[in-house]
């Protein structure tokens, strides 16, 4: 194998994906396929080629063991290549259907993808143009569903102008979650709307609240605010209580892996979450090994709430 091979075979959480608005039925291990993949397509290519990615580093990438996973890899692989997708010119009332894949090959080593030519325009010329969505491939590496990685999408493209507004009907078709069982907002709010948010303020470069927007019961459209983490200051006593959320989640989430719920701390004064944050920068916590780390921090929260008189605390601090 040339050094070239091998240089093109490496994987690294720092390459670009840049896509357009493509979406279709399609699994989240399919999907991870696809969007690694794509990270490893160059603006430099007159044509899509074949994009080479060892079994090892794709493991390796997304923190998965490589004993059985040849397997697992062999069933994805066959399923992306029956998948499709259509482009629809409803002004035009046509459409255009055909596969994602031209082909894909696979063995224990090695996995070699080559996109469908009818992509060329969407992913050639919008790489080099920019691009319609441009993210590093790590920001997704940790999110668990692919309604987490598509509404990640569609706010990466609006996070310089920081909102996005999109009907919720436009929102559910862009994310695959259109069907019968997510009519229900209540539903689509507890099952996907609320673990994406979860999942992206945590394991993501950005974060976001949201607004629902309703004609007499009925939610129509969604507001989106979206940050970049980098936006939020380091002195935590100039930070609202959601924000000291989102720094308490991240601390548990760089030392377990563990996402901790924004539920389990709403209701607390903003100066039980500066006590768990003080706790977290003096390393208090640095040497212990976390089994649960749900209980662990619940118990945390719980110890350093009952050792203030709530009715002072409120009183003498302002909680925002």
């Amino acid at each position: 194998m040339s050094n070239m091979r091998k240089k093109q075979d490496n994987l690294n959480e720092d390459y670009q994906v840049v896509k357009g608005n493509l979406c279709g039925k399609i699994t989240f291990v399919e999907y991870r396929l696809l969007l690694i993949a794509l990270s490893k397509i160059s603006p430099l290519m007159h044509s899509l080629e074949y994009v080479n990615f060892t079994t090892k580093d794709f493991c390796k990438l997304l923190n998965l063991k490589e004993k059985g996973m040849y397997s697992h890899i062999k069933e994805a692989s066959k399923k992306l290549a029956s998948r499709t997708l259509t482009l629809e010119d409803k002004a035009k009332k046509e459409g255009l259907t055909f596969a994602w894949l031209h082909e894909i090959k696979y063995n224990e080593a090695l996995i070699r993808i080559k996109f469908h030519p009818n992509l060329e325009e969407h992913i050639l010329k919008i790489r080099k143009n920019g691009g319609y969505t441009k993210y590093y491939i790590k920001n997704i590496l940790k999110l668990k569903s692919i309604y987490a990685v598509r509404i990640y999408e569609l706010l990466k493209q609006y996070q310089k102008l920081r909102c996005r507004t999109i009907s919720l009907m436009q929102l559910k078709e862009r994310i695959g979650a259109a069907g019968k069982s997510h009519t229900k907002m209540n539903f689509f709010r507890k099952y996907i709307l609320l673990p994406a948010q979860n999942e992206i303020n945590v394991c993501t470069d950005i974060i976001f609240d949201y607004e629902e927007v309703k004609e007499g019961r009925q939610v129509k459209e969604l507001i989106f605010y979206i940050q970049s983490k980098l936006d939020i200051s380091d002195d935590y006593n100039t930070l609202r209580k959601d924000k000291l959320i989102l720094v308490i989640q991240n601390q548990i989430h760089c030392r377990t892996g563990f996402i901790f719920e924004a539920k389990h701390m709403n209701h607390l004064h903003r100066n039980v979450l500066l006590d768990l944050i003080a706790k977290f920068e003096n390393g208090s916590f640095n040497k212990i090994f976390i089994r649960s780390p749900e209980q662990f921090f619940l118990y945390q929260l719980n110890e350093i709430h009952e050792k203030y008189d709530i009715n002072i605390l409120k009183e003498k601090y302002e909680d925002y």
